[in-house]
Order: C-alpha cells, then structure tokens, then sequence
C-alpha cells in the first residue's frame, strides 16, 4: 500500500532539506534550532527526563541528547525508524517499517520479531508489559505482552498512524477517513470522529481529555463521550502532539507548523523554519523538542 503524501511518513521519497549541524542559533521568538548532526530526518521523539531524549528517523538514525547536546547512537542496520516510547533510556521500543520494532536495554540495541511486514507507524505502552503498535496498512495493530508480539483484531483495514493511551484498558488508534478506535482492555471499538480528514496523531491527559490531529488543521477534543472539532487556526497537516497537561498542549505538523493550546484556544507559534515537523515531546517541567525533515531539532525556549 502506498502510504498517502499527506501522511508525512512517505519520507523515502521526499528530498531532505532542514536545518542540521552547526552550532545552537535562534529559530524563531519562542524555539530554538539545536544542532543535530544529521541530515536524516526525524520522526519520533520521547524522553524519560529533560536530560534523557531519544529523536528516531531515517536510515536507522537514533540520536540521544543529555542535557548538553545531541550525540548519534550507532546501530547495525539502518531501517526507517518511525516511533519511539519506552519507560527509560534502558527500556526503549523504536518502530519502524517492514515491521520492525527493535528493543534498547542500555547497552544492546535487538531486533524484536513482530510477525508483520508491514510499516509500524507508532508505539506506546502502559507499561513494558502492555505495548501497542499500530500500521499503515491494513488495520494492523500489534500488542506485546512482554514475552511476544500478536496480532489484535482492529475490526478496521484503515491504515492507522498515532496511538496512545491512559493506561491499559484505555487506548486509542487513528488513522484515515476519520478513524478513531478504542480498546477497553478487552477489543477495539470504533467512535464517531464526526470528520474524514486523515488522522496521525493522539495525545490525552487522562481518558476524558484526549486530543486528535490531521490533515487540513485538523484538532478533535474527546471529553469521555464525544469527539468535537476545535479552531486549529492552521490549515496546515498536523502530524503529533503532547502535553504537560489540559492547558498546556503542543501539536507539530506541515510546513514548519506548531500550534499550542492553553486550555481555551489553540494559537500558532513562530517555529523559525519552513521545514515539516513531525514529533514533538517535554519532560516534566522540562523543555519541549520538536523534531522534523533535515535533521531539524527545535527547543522551545
């Protein structure tokens, strides 16, 4: 299956371009360019601390900052890396496509066997008992129950992009024409999105508070009941999104895009570059990165 171009992860066939190497400079009022070494782009981002931040991409590019910089960790192979979570900088999960999922220990970076072929767009976990993957093909989503991989019924073909969770019996999926599925710990239900944009990324503050991002500035909120539109303010695609909280949300996306939500109104941000961005994480009052084409990595200051 041909992934769509709005998706962002087509990145095999887009040219890179972005800021990379050179020393720390201004990026725009509120972000700044942090040198990454790389002209690889950047997809996932997640940290277990301010001084511990893993960035994933393209050929096999794994970069780790620890508080100072940002530092390329070798790997034996180079897949496309598309996601990372894990529960420390010694317990890591990077997905990636062909179905590649490689696990970190601290020391050795294994090749996880997953059973799919297919590209994993995303992983999160409630724990490094209870992980999830979804795909871009087919519906697939992946579960490990800290002794293997399996296949879960998604009761859906529609590729998926983003998933998270509350915890585990209470995560989400989303992906194109609108879907949103929810698992309760039992199976994957799907719920009206109301919408048909493309959806990538999922983020929430709790089960009651959880937010959605898409193609054409696409922004749901979901209260614990129904999914509902919110002013966006950007037309741009949105590919990711994190909080600290309910009134402290940032989305990244398209065309240099981060929008940020203070708990009534999202509202646009000078991000300093053109480039797309595509993950975006901050640590408990901690900084918040922002990673993208070219090697792009954005501080918010």
């Amino acid at each position: 299956m041909v992934r769509p171009a709005l998706s962002g992860f087509v990145l095999a066939f887009l040219p890179l371009a972005g800021v990379a190497g050179g020393p720390e400079a201004p990026a725009g009022p509120e972000w700044v360019a942090q040198a990454s070494g790389t002209e690889a782009t950047l997809i996932g981002v997640w940290g277990s601390d301010p001084a511990g931040v893993i960035a994933v991409g393209a050929e096999g590019t794994v970069l780790r900052f620890d508080g100072k910089g940002w530092t390329r960790v070798p790997l034996d192979s180079k897949p496309h890396l598309t996601g990372v979570w894990g529960t420390s900088l010694a317990n890591l999960f990077v997905s990636g496509d062909g179905g590649v999922m490689l696990r970190h220990d601290g020391s050795t970076w294994t090749p996880m066997p997953t059973g799919a072929t297919t590209n994993l767009d995303a992983v999160w976990g409630s724990s490094d008992r209870d992980v999830f993957a979804v795909s871009d093909e087919g519906g697939l989503i992946l579960h490990y129950d800290g002794t293997q991989w399996s296949r879960m019924a998604s009761g859906t073909t529609t590729a998926l992009f983003g998933v998270w969770g509350s915890g585990p019996a209470d995560v989400f999926a989303v992906g194109m024409e609108g879907t949103i599925l929810r698992y309760d710990g039992r199976a994957w239900t799907a719920l009206a999105s109301g919408v048909s944009e493309t959806l990538l990324g999922v983020w929430g503050s709790s089960a009651s508070d959880v937010f959605a991002v898409g193609a054409n500035g696409t922004i749901l909120h979901y209260d614990g009941r129904t999914w509902t539109p919110m002013a966006s303010g950007t037309r741009a695609t949105l590919v990711r999104l994190w909080g600290s909280g309910p009134r402290d949300v940032f989305a990244s996306g398209m065309d240099g895009t981060i929008a940020h939500y203070d708990g009534s109104s999202w509202k646009p941000m000078a991000s300093g570059t053109s480039g797309h961005l595509y993950g975006v994480w901050g640590g408990p009052g901690g900084p918040v990165f922002v990673v993208g084409r070219g090697g792009t990595i954005l501080r918010h200051r």
